[in-house]
């Protein structure tokens, strides 16, 4: 917000006589908004300013004055001035030392350098908004850096959804003898050491039914089942096999949820015998409720290593799109 002329804003907003806003400008102290001034000198550009560069020159407030170089003391009637020369390349910034730290002001004039010159640099009729800088390097530093002195080594971070789950699940295993997760609408129950093996197993049945199949990287399997525990031994196996899940309310639309498969480019369809095929989906459908006899026959001997990366997607979800036809992300 800006106001005409040198009149301070908190002034401007006293002046309206609302008693809220008036409450707000009593207190300058505690005031959320600020006075900025941006300003055009018509006076040559100040000492010590170069011709090919954003060069800040900051004089630091001391109570109601201000003093820079080449000019006499004035009244600092606004928080924050930016003055730019005749050479838009020359900019001074004076602020209210008793509310900003030097160190931050001088981070104010960097960045807006380092904006400035990635304008210039990439030329401005073709520069795009979300290809400019957004911190300098020594920000970048200080984020990376001096605010994180106790630096975690970074195999801690590489860790799946499967692999947290699956430590998990061992903690569990280990503290509790009967540890079992219970489904009230059925009464059935399955233990996280159960859930693990047939996830495990519901991986290796997806890796030998699609070989050729990207796991790891791009690879999306579908699930329409109501919610229930079969739901979550997909959910953990199809990670477990390098893929995302795509969950597919039963209660949703038809031609919905097969346009929301078609469009992830679903490997596969997971659902129960008495739905398959009341989407429509060409793919290959997998009747749970019948697979799981197939699925717990499979060996687990061996050990099993998932291509599940961090950076490998989880799941997808589709919202309404704005053009009638649900967006996935």
């Amino acid at each position: 917000f800006a106001t005409r002329g040198t009149t301070p804003f908190a002034e401007a907003v006293a002046a309206v006589g609302t008693e809220r806003r008036a409450n707000v400008a009593a207190s300058k102290a505690k005031k959320a908004l600020r006075d900025i001034l941006v300003q055009r000198s018509k006076q040559p550009s100040v000492a010590g300013a170069a011709s090919n560069a954003i060069v800040g020159t900051i004089a630091i407030l001391a109570r109601s004055t201000v003093e820079t170089i080449g000019a006499a003391a004035a009244v600092f009637a606004f928080d924050v001035i930016f003055i730019v020369g005749q050479d838009p390349a020359d900019v001074t910034l004076l602020y209210n030392a008793s509310l900003y730290a030097e160190a931050t002001m001088r981070d104010r004039l960097d960045m807006l350098k380092m904006v400035a010159e990635g304008v210039t640099s990439g030329g401005i009729d073709t520069t795009t908004i979300r290809s400019l800088p957004t911190i300098t390097e020594s920000m970048r530093e200080r984020l990376l850096r001096d605010w994180q002195p106790e630096r975690v080594p970074p195999k801690e971070y590489w860790r799946t959804l499967p692999d947290v789950f699956i430590e998990s699940a061992e903690v569990r295993c280990n503290k509790y003898e009967q540890n079992a997760v219970l489904e009230p609408s059925t009464g059935r129950t399955i233990t996280y050491h159960e859930m693990v093996v047939r996830a495990r197993k519901l991986a290796r049945f997806l890796h030998k039914s699609h070989p050729d199949v990207a796991w790891g990287e791009d690879a999306t399997c579908g699930i329409h089942v109501p919610r229930c525990l079969d739901w979550y031994v997909m959910m953990l196996g199809i990670h477990l096999a390098g893929g995302a899940y795509l969950s597919l309310d039963p209660d949703f639309p038809a031609d919905r949820l097969l346009y929301s498969l078609e469009d992830s480019g679903a490997v596969c369809l997971f659902t129960l015998k008495r739905m398959v095929g009341s989407l429509g989906f060409k793919g290959p459908t997998h009747a749970i409720d019948e697979l799981w006899e197939t699925v717990d026959a499979i060996d687990d001997s061996e050990p099993f290593t998932s291509p599940a990366k961090p950076t490998t997607p989880a799941y997808l979800i589709y919202t309404s799109g704005s053009t009638g036809k649900p967006k996935g992300v």
